[in-house]
């Protein structure tokens, strides 16, 4: 059900449409209701997640229609708008639907076009709620892909690579990459040296691990190549690392 919240200063009007008009078989319910804007829109402040659609007159004392429209907009409330307005307003209206509003319907309502208009809505507001709900899945399997990706790396850092991982979470290494980095905001191989280097800091720590051995279980091959990506990421060699931690230490 989506909650409808109903603005107009005639009474006969606001009431006939809060308690007649078919509002659960369309698969609305009402919200609410007020007799000009500014009440509506002290409402709306307190209740901005709990309304959908609001259903509001053009013409109406202390705020009228457009202003609360203004008012809806410029306070961020995402709801969908559709205003009543008599023949002389049908210019206002007009304007109206280049402010966001959804649709707008002349007075007298007629029963049948308002029942359309909000079938119309119905389907409108049910195919965003799908695309949110889709997009919020997809949000949820990239997070957890990346998730299961990095704690493959950390288990398996000294071969890891940008194609087994890839293949590890049944991606394309192209589109693993261009989605790691949406993700984390960090290059895949710059996440894997940033957890390589974490764990050579780690190991320096134990002063009977040589150097030559941390590099070889890193999965570099070359203890030179190692010493010169470790400097590059903390600023200092490894020897100078593992002093600087023994002298802190005594």
């Amino acid at each position: 059900m989506y909650n409808v919240y109903i603005v107009d200063d005639e009474y006969e009007i606001r009431n006939g449409l809060v308690s007649f008009f078919p509002w659960e078989m369309l698969g609305f319910q009402v919200a609410g209701q007020a007799e000009n804007g500014e009440k509506a829109m002290e409402y709306l402040l307190r209740h901005r997640e709990q309304v959908d659609v609001v259903l509001a007159d053009i013409r109406m004392p202390v705020m009228d229609g457009l202003t609360l429209v203004e008012k809806i907009r410029e306070s961020g409330i995402d709801c969908q708008i559709i205003l009543l307005s008599a023949h002389s307003d049908f210019e206002y209206a007009r304007s109206a639907l280049r402010h966001g509003v959804f649709d707008y319907m002349l007075k007298p309502t007629e029963y049948k076009k308002l029942i359309t208009l909000f079938q119309r809505l119905k389907t409108y507001l049910d195919r965003n709620a799908e695309k949110a709900e889709s997009e919020e899945n997809s949000r949820a399997y990239r997070q957890s892909t990346v998730e299961l990706a990095v704690s493959y790396m950390k288990m398996n850092y000294a071969d890891a690579s940008l194609e087994s991982i890839a293949a590890y979470v049944g991606l394309s290494p192209s589109y693993f990459s261009t989605l790691f980095v949406k993700e984390t905001g960090v290059g895949f191989q710059d996440y894997l040296i940033r957890i390589k280097m974490e764990e050579a800091a780690r190991m320096l720590m134990d002063m009977n691990v040589r150097t030559y051995d941390i590099s070889e279980k890193l999965g570099y091959s070359n203890a030179k190549n190692f010493a010169r990506i470790f400097k590059k990421y903390y600023g200092i060699s490894p020897r100078e690392y593992r002093l600087g931690k023994l002298n802190h230490e005594t």
